[in-house]
């Protein structure tokens, strides 16, 4: 008969509850992504980061932020403002939330890749940001 004993409605209740989640499982994308752009600013790598990565950044960077470019492509003598453009524009039409993410797992794989020493830590499934942010 111990099977049929009803148990506290409160006792029901707080079953039901997740438990409570870290600062960094709540941080929302936007804030990720926030801090990821902040700490490329100041971070130094081992190795150099191939521009063609560093344009990756800077395009998702721009479409999160600005949206699509609606600006003419620079002359050809205007060699490093016309990267940027074709940076920008070779993600023309992604939404904000797929820029912000993809720009975290970019700068995530840089520093896999081009900073030896530094680990990252995950924020919350899929997107990731260096230890020094958490």
């Amino acid at each position: 008969l111990k099977h049929l004993e009803r148990k506290p409605l409160a006792a029901s209740f707080i079953a039901l509850c997740p438990p409570p989640r870290c600062h960094l499982e709540v941080m929302s994308l936007e804030e990720k992504f926030k801090e990821a752009a902040e700490s490329v600013k100041t971070m130094e790598f081992k190795k150099t980061v191939p521009t063609a990565r560093k344009l990756i950044l800077y395009g998702l960077f721009k479409q999160a932020n600005e949206g699509d470019n609606t600006g003419s492509r620079p002359g050809m003598f205007s060699f490093e403002a016309r990267q940027k453009f074709d940076a920008w524009e070779a993600v023309k039409g992604k939404d904000k939330e797929t820029c912000m993410r993809e720009y975290i797992e970019e700068l995530e794989a840089q520093i896999r890749e081009f900073k030896d020493d530094v680990g990252t830590a995950v924020l919350s499934g899929d997107a990731r940001v260096p230890r020094a942010l958490t």
